[in-house]
């Protein structure tokens, strides 16, 4: 499989890839007690996928590793340790299987047992994988929102009194993702010393200044301890795990990082056709499934925690098909983009197809050479083919009615606006500088009925809720500073790949407050180090 990277590095001389660990390559690897003696490399065959370890320099190569091998080095030993790559598939496989049966006994029984097993074989492996500081440790907390859902706890299932019954499953897989990392050798080591420290500590400078600030205003309040205070404090959580995660791992392996999310986005996919074509639903709605399905004509099934990745996934397909030119390859990214863009159809909502079909277009502009975007007559064909698929999609699946039909003030676009009008009749002094967390105002439910929210569907009324006007004046000049320079500064897969998947998450958070839900503030964490904001200078290696 020919890869072409973005900033190609040439490939070390056979006499350098055969020397001494004291060699020009030995320098990659900081630490000579980490390093193992570097072994000849046989020639890889044609197709081989190359990975490298993101530490070369321009007067310095790193050796490229395969990503599928026979053998496998563990370089956080002084000794070379070899085992063989099936042993890892297997387990892998063993440990999938395990989870999805155990899952799936608790969805249909509400066994407390089957819960724990399941829990318990994503908690493991999750732990062990970022204590290995590998790419999928980060990819856990996705895995965990979208498979299982950010609500699956003990109390879903049919016992009534159960030890830990409101300790999230999700939770749980993100704080052993963090604490697997914390305690990798290689990251205790680097808080033996000042300067060490100081670099693990300035890339949280941001996030310590809106902590104490929302930490102030919470204060300012009369620091109230209630489910909405609680639930801002749940994301902050989510959020810092999976950053401190995705930091850890990450960097180095951004394009096995967006693979995997385009793979799971398939099996997200097939979860969600699965439920809507099946009877499962008839559980209950907002339950061990974490599907809200809505008894309309025509059905709509709504994954919690699902969604979101779904609408993301396409555009970050159409990315690597740049970087990759096997058929194959490119026909498994076309099935998957297939079967999430059917899955966003299910879930009948209209901004979530605008904006998959949006991001779709913008990936070339933003991940493709110039030279390969499609040109002229060739540009015109793409998008008409593309648009009378979308259109004949929508006439089909019945969602086409939602775009035409007139709605009631109190729902869709009405009570949106009903939000923010909400909102700016609040005192000036929370108006303006917010109430921190646990910020709220009154909203209405489903039915009608008044309720007091701390989330609202328009990410902007979420934010000045919590910062206020100034604070989200603050924030938007920032970001906006911070992309553009990064756009402008880097061409590097990783941070095209985070730009797109970030603006894609704030432009469906215009209406669908994403960004401030679970799955939202932990892919928005994992976009952050994509754009190489807050990444190690020292890149992790995957072992």
């Amino acid at each position: 499989m020919d890869r072409r990277d973005p900033e190609p590095r040439r490939a070390p001389p056979a006499a350098q890839v055969a020397s001494s660990e004291t060699g020009p390559a030995a320098d990659v690897d900081h630490d000579s007690s980490l390093r193992p003696p570097i072994q000849q490399v046989a020639p890889a065959p044609v197709g081989t996928c190359w990975e490298s370890d993101g530490n070369a320099t321009d007067e310095q190569t790193s050796i490229p590793q395969p990503l599928i091998s026979t053998s496998r080095t563990d370089v956080n030993s002084a000794t070379t340790q070899t085992r063989p790559a099936i042993r890892l598939s297997r387990a892998t496989l063993a440990c999938f299987g395990l989870i999805g049966a155990s899952w799936f006994v608790f969805l249909l029984s509400g066994s407390l047992a089957a819960y724990w097993l399941c829990v318990g074989a994503c908690v493991v492996p999750t732990a062990l994988l970022g204590h290995r500081r590998h790419w999928a440790a980060a990819l856990a907390p996705v895995a965990g929102a979208a498979l299982l859902g950010t609500e699956l706890r003990a109390e879903l299932g049919t016992t009534v009194v159960a030890p830990f019954n409101g300790l999230r499953a999700l939770d749980l897989v993100v704080l052993s993702a963090a604490l697997g990392v914390a305690s990798s050798s290689e990251v205790l080591r680097t808080v033996r010393t000042g300067a060490a420290l100081r670099a693990v500590v300035w890339p949280w400078r941001w996030v310590a200044l809106a902590l104490a600030a929302l930490a102030a205003l919470w204060f300012a309040h009369g620091y109230p301890t209630d489910q909405l205070g609680r639930t801002d404090a749940r994301l902050i959580f989510l959020a810092a795990g999976a950053f401190y995660t995705a930091r850890g791992t990450v960097p180095g392996h951004e394009r096995l990082f967006v693979m995997g999310l385009v793979g799971l986005g398939g099996l997200v996919a097939l979860k969600a056709i699965a439920l809507h074509v099946s009877d499962l639903w008839a559980i209950g709605t907002y339950d061990r499934a974490q599907a809200t399905q809505l008894a309309t004509e025509p059905k709509r099934t709504i994954l919690v925690g699902g969604d979101t990745l779904m609408i993301l996934v396409p555009a970050a397909a159409v990315a690597l098909v740049e970087n990759f030119r096997a058929t194959w390859f490119n026909a498994t990214l076309a099935a998957i983009s297939a079967l999430c863009g059917v899955a966003v159809l299910l879930s009948g909502t209209r901004s979530s197809l605008l904006v998959l079909c949006l991001l779709a277009v913008l990936a070339p502009v933003l991940c493709w050479e110039r030279d390969r975007l499609p040109r002229g007559r060739q540009a015109v064909m793409i998008l008409v083919t593309g648009l009378i698929i979308v259109v004949a999609a929508t006439a089909v699946s019945g969602v086409a009615s939602r775009f035409v039909t007139p709605e009631s003030q109190s729902e869709g676009l009405g009570f949106r606006e009903d939000e923010i009008r909400t909102f700016l009749r609040l005192p000036t002094q929370d108006l303006m500088i917010g109430q921190g967390l646990g910020g709220r105002f009154t909203s209405r439910d489903s039915t009608g009925a008044e309720v007091e929210a701390a989330w609202s569907h328009v990410l902007p009324v979420w934010v000045g809720l919590k910062l206020g006007l100034l604070g989200l004046a603050l924030l938007t000049a920032v970001g906006a500073v911070a992309m553009w320079r990064t756009l402008r500064r880097s061409r590097v897969f990783g941070a095209r790949v985070g730009a797109l998947l970030f603006t894609g998450l704030l432009l469906m958070s215009l209406t669908i407050g994403r960004a401030a839900l679970p799955e939202g503030v932990i892919l928005v964490a994992c976009c952050f180090i994509l754009l190489g904001w807050g990444a190690p200078d020292d890149p992790p290696r995957t072992v």
